[in-house]
């Protein structure tokens, strides 16, 4: 396979990258999730 090595490096960090946004923003949506949760609770 004729695939330059630096291609490869980039599409390698572009996934790690994106993985990382992903990942970030599931984080964020938890929090607010748990934030509104808490906030039905003092509701209750």
């Amino acid at each position: 396979i004729g695939v330059p090595v630096n291609t490869i490096r980039r599409n390698v960090r572009t996934s790690f990258t994106t993985r990382a946004i992903a990942l970030f923003g599931f984080l964020l949506k938890s929090k607010k999730k748990q934030r509104s949760t808490e906030d039905s609770d003092h509701d209750s």
